[in-house]
């Protein structure tokens, strides 16, 4: 079982309770599935919450959902409209979003949001600057992507570059050791 990641556990009856007021979830993938435990603050599992089997990417047949992912991602360094995504694909505000939830798997304004998310998770990688970053990938400064990046991956761009560089130190340690 590989673990995924841990979030906090927002839920008013399970915080209510003061044994748990630090809880967490901690999110963990079994081949296919994956399964989310509450974890208290002395990461024991308090609860199993659901395991449910991962969600499978969907492939576009549509071709206006097909059109519109390619614009997004032709234009992810812009602002995207759903009002102009709609208008383009030639479909309603409403109908285009059910119908690229149905066929992408998500909706459009989380789409684009991941798909910012992965180019500037590339960028940091490869050395660019937050800063820098933010703008590559449509955000609109270093604050708004500082404040989307904690809040979607619980750490802040500079927390994830450190920890990046430090698995890269471990695994050319590693590397080194199996060499000598």
């Amino acid at each position: 079982m590989e673990l995924l990641g841990f979030a906090r556990y927002s839920h008013s009856r399970f915080r209510a309770d003061p044994r748990h007021h630090n809880a967490m979830l901690c999110v963990c993938r079994d081949g296919n599935r994956f399964e989310v435990a509450a974890l208290d603050s002395y990461s024991c599992p308090v609860r199993k919450l659901k395991a449910t089997p991962l969600k499978e990417s969907k492939v576009t047949n549509h071709p206006c959902i097909a059109w519109a992912i390619t614009y997004i991602d032709e234009h992810l360094d812009e602002r995207l409209s759903l009002n102009e995504l709609a208008a383009k694909a030639g479909l309603s505000v409403w109908r285009f979003c059910a119908v690229f939830r149905q066929h992408a798997g998500d909706s459009p304004r989380r789409y684009i949001w991941g798909l910012r998310l992965q180019k500037v998770k590339s960028l940091l990688a490869s050395g660019e600057s937050p800063a820098s970053a933010a703008l590559l990938a449509g955000f609109y400064d270093q604050s708004h992507l500082c404040r989307y990046f904690k809040n979607t991956c619980g750490m802040t761009p500079g927390q994830y570059i450190s920890r990046q560089r430090s698995a890269q130190a471990a695994a050319d340690c590693s590397r080194e050791r199996e060499v000598a």
